[in-house]
C-alpha cells in the first residue's frame, strides 16, 4: 500500500513538472488510437483509411481540447459510413450527436472516457474499463462510460447491417435504429459496468491496507459474476476474457 502511494506521489510530481509535454503526448496517443480504431472497425472510405490521415489528425489534436477530438472522431465515423450508405450515416449522426450533447451538458471534462471505451473494445479489454474508472474516477463517470458503450454497440450494429444490406432506404434506417436501441446486451453491459465501477470506487474511498488491490480483485469478481448471471436468463453470449 505504502509503495503504491509513493508511486502515485512521484507520478503526480512528474506530471506537475512536465504537464504540457505529458498532456500533448496523451492527446497524441489518444487521437492515434481513436482514429486507428475507427479505421479498423469501419474503414470504408479509402480516402480516410490511411496512416497519413491518422497521423495528421493525431498531430493536430495535440494542441486541441478533448471536445474537439470528440467532434472530429464523430465526423470521421459519419464520413466513413456515408461512403457506403446515406441512411446509415444519418443513424450514425443521430447517435453520435446525442452522445456528444450529453457529454457537453454533463461532463465536458470526461470526454476521454467516451473515446476510451471503444478503444478498449478494440483491444479486447473492455471489462477493465469500469475497474480503471472506479480506481481513478468519480461515480459520475458512469455517464460518459455509458455513452461510450452505446457508441460502440451502435457502430457494431451498423457494421452488421452494412454487411447484409442490399439497398439503401429509410426502411434500413428504421431497422438499424431499432436494432441499436433494442439491444439487450448493450443495456446489460451498461448496468454491469455501472455496478462494477461504483463498487470499486466505494472500496477505494475506504482506508485500510491493500485497499486498491482489494478493489481490483473485488471488481474483477463482481464483473465476472454479474456477466455470468445475466448471460443465462437473457441468452446472451458474453466474453468476459479476450
Amino acid at each position: 500500500m505504502t509503495h503504491l502511494l509513493e508511486i502515485r506521489e512521484r507520478l503526480i510530481r512528474f506530471y506537475q513538472n512536465h504537464a504540457r509535454i505529458v498532456n500533448a503526448v496523451f492527446r497524441f496517443l489518444l487521437s492515434f488510437l481513436t482514429f486507428f480504431s475507427i479505421n479498423q472497425l469501419i474503414g470504408y472510405n479509402p480516402a480516410l483509411n490511411s496512416w497519413y490521415v491518422v497521423l495528421a489528425f493525431s498531430v493536430v489534436n495535440t494542441v486541441l481540447p478533448i471536445s474537439v477530438l470528440l467532434f472530429l472522431a464523430a465526423a470521421y465515423i459519419v464520413f466513413h459510413v456515408y461512403y457506403v450508405s446515406v441512411s446509415l450515416a444519418l443513424v450514425t449522426l443521430l447517435v453520435l450527436l446525442t452522445a456528444y450533447l450529453v457529454y457537453l451538458r454533463f461532463l465536458p471534462e470526461h470526454g476521454y472516457v467516451i473515446l476510451a471505451v471503444p478503444i478498449m473494445y478494440g483491444l479486447r479489454l473492455p471489462y477493465l474499463m469500469p475497474i480503471l474508472l472506479g480506481l481513478i474516477g468519480a461515480p459520475v463517470a458512469v455517464i460518459p462510460m455509458s455513452c461510450g458503450v452505446i457508441c460502440y454497440y451502435a457502430l457494431k450494429c451498423i457494421t452488421t447491417v452494412i454487411g447484409t444490406a442490399t439497398e439503401d432506404s429509410m426502411v434500413l434506417f428504421n431497422q438499424t435504429f431499432q436494432m441499436i436501441f433494442t439491444n439487450q446486451e448493450m443495456y446489460l453491459t451498461i448496468a454491469v459496468f455501472a455496478i462494477v465501477m461504483v463498487v470499486v470506487n466505494m472500496i477505494c474511498s475506504q482506508e485500510f491496507h491493500y485497499v486498491y488491490e482489494t478493489a481490483i480483485v473485488v471488481g474483477v469478481i463482481v464483473n465476472i459474476l454479474l456477466f455470468l448471471a445475466v448471460s443465462f436468463p437473457f441468452n446472451i453470449e458474453v466474453h468476459v476474457l479476450p
